[in-house]
């Protein structure tokens, strides 16, 4: 995809919202883990939380290519 000069800015900023959103899923998630009822909901909670995690790094490494 091409982006133009004048495009990285709001782009950077709109991934930025984005990282900071799946950060702050990434501590709900995590969270979550510790009020979960049995084994399999803890299980799928930590599960998200990588996840959450795995997402914010792919938004900064879009920001870092930007």
């Amino acid at each position: 995809m091409l982006v133009l000069p004048d495009e990285r800015v709001p782009i950077a900023r709109l991934l930025s919202f984005l990282e900071q959103g799946e950060r702050i899923a990434h501590i709900c998630a995590k969270a979550q883990v510790a009020l979960a009822p049995d084994a399999t909901a803890q299980r799928f909670l930590t599960t998200q939380a990588k996840q959450e995690a795995m997402h914010a790094m792919v938004f900064q490494g879009a920001i870092a290519w930007l």
